[in-house]
């Protein structure tokens, strides 16, 4: 989904007014006194304050970008969140009616064997089945869905699945998405895919395209719902925290 002018998170359908609540916050950080950094640094462990070190020029400045890092990666995870319950569930409302269409089935796809998934996703499903069992949770297709992490979805979306179900139902679930090419789609997924596993694991993530990503994942949203696009865009925390990354 394009942005007009080229800038970052704006969306169409969003007026300038709606965008001032996304506008850029300014502030004064103060400099940390050295021996609180000194503490810290060594409560984060060397190996890992030292890159941002070599970012920032100066241990002060190297805290007050791990700071950044940290906000920047909860707003990232905040928006991500969004973007997979919205694909979760466009492909799995298309996955339901091709079952029912194809296979004459009651929409269970994630059961039924004649569903040509990859044993990889067949084995997360059990997975997923089991983390249920083990909760002693009631299990409902809705629960197993939800259930599913994230690279479930990506590499449902991959090559291998093109001919049996991207062509025939998968494509389906992006009605904004024009010509419905699925590299389109798992071009922009592969690097959101990654990023947010970096989060998960704590990782920086300050040296990365980070504009690029949130750009990927407006649009990549915009793609089932350029509504839900816009609703993203004017309740993220992102451009306000990328403009105010320090220097």
């Amino acid at each position: 989904m394009p942005h007009p002018e080229g800038r970052v998170g704006i969306v169409p359908g969003l007026s300038p007014t709606d965008a001032s609540a996304s506008a850029p916050l300014t502030r004064t950080v103060p400099t940390p006194p050295m021996a609180h950094v000194a503490a810290l640094r060594a409560r984060l462990a060397p190996a890992r304050f030292e890159p941002y070190v070599t970012a920032a020029g100066s241990e002060p400045a190297a805290l007050r970008l791990y700071e950044w890092n940290i906000a920047i990666a909860a707003a990232f995870h905040e928006s991500l969140g969004q973007l997979e319950i919205v694909l979760r569930n466009g492909l799995d409302e298309q996955l339901r009616r091709w079952h029912r269409k194809t296979l004459d089935g009651d929409g269970a796809w994630h059961l039924d064997a004649r569903t040509p998934l990859h044993p990889d996703l067949r084995a997360q499903i059990a997975q997923a089945r089991g983390r249920l069992r083990s909760r002693r949770a009631i299990e409902t297709r809705d629960r197993v869905v939800a259930e599913l992490m994230f690279g479930f979805w990506r590499y449902l979306l991959d090559a291998r699945h093109q001919p049996t179900l991207w062509a025939p139902a998968l494509r389906h679930a992006f009605p904004h998405l024009r010509p419905r090419v699925r590299t389109d789609v798992y071009d922009r997924l592969v690097p959101l895919h990654a990023l947010r596993n970096r989060i998960a694991h704590h990782e920086p993530i300050h040296h990365l395209p980070l504009s690029s990503r949130f750009e990927e994942l407006l649009t990549l949203t915009g793609f089932v719902c350029p509504t839900t696009a816009t609703w993203i865009w004017s309740t993220t925390r992102i451009p306000a925290l990328l403009d105010s990354r320090p220097a």
